[in-house]
């Protein structure tokens, strides 16, 4: 990982990437564009019912039922989850603490993803919940004693999720406030 701007001595996350996410997981995902869009953010890039190629909660299979909505502020990625099921899943338990919903993770890009995991398990925080998408492009929710007080979200960077992401932020930047969302669908 490149060097983190907090410098040599910022401790256990020196090694991770600038955040660039904040996720939040809600009841209903579109009442909560609603509010992002009635405040200037949007559009939100829907994405109904995700497939996961895998998926693993606690060290176990899972399969939630999940739609995710995706839109910036300025350099900033929104990220908006919904479960449809009571699968086991860090989102699943989140709504359940606090059903109102609210910011449940941050997320990092990494170039190095199965070191930056490694690195982060060997120095005691864990991962809590694994995905791997169909187009092969994995993320893990980690956490623990050493972590910081929300969980953290690390992304393998792939060409098709930077394409992605720049779409997005870049469609984001014109938006002109209508069109709250774009149902994406089923990627």
């Amino acid at each position: 990982m490149p060097e983190s701007p907090r410098g040599s001595n910022a401790g256990v996350f020196s090694r991770i990437p600038e955040l660039f996410q904040v996720a939040y997981v809600v009841p209903d995902i579109y009442s909560a564009i609603q509010r992002w869009n009635k405040i200037g953010v949007g559009p939100f890039y829907v994405f109904s019912h995700l497939k996961f190629r895998t998926m693993s909660f606690m060290g176990k299979t899972s399969n939630p039922d999940v739609s995710i909505a995706l839109s910036y502020y300025g350099n900033i990625q929104l990220e908006l989850i919904q479960q449809h099921d009571r699968a086991p899943s860090i989102y699943s338990d989140f709504i359940k603490w606090f059903p109102n919903g609210g910011q449940q993770h941050l997320g990092v890009i990494s170039d190095n993803y199965e070191s930056d995991l490694a690195y982060l398990e060997n120095i005691g925080i864990k991962v809590v919940q694994q995905i791997e998408m169909p187009d092969g492009q994995k993320a893990s929710y980690v956490n623990g004693d050493r972590a910081p007080d929300i969980m953290i979200e690390v992304i393998e960077r792939t060409d098709n999720l930077t394409n992605l992401f720049e779409k997005i932020k870049n469609h984001c930047e014109q938006w002109d406030g209508h069109s709250g969302y774009i149902d994406v669908g089923v990627p």
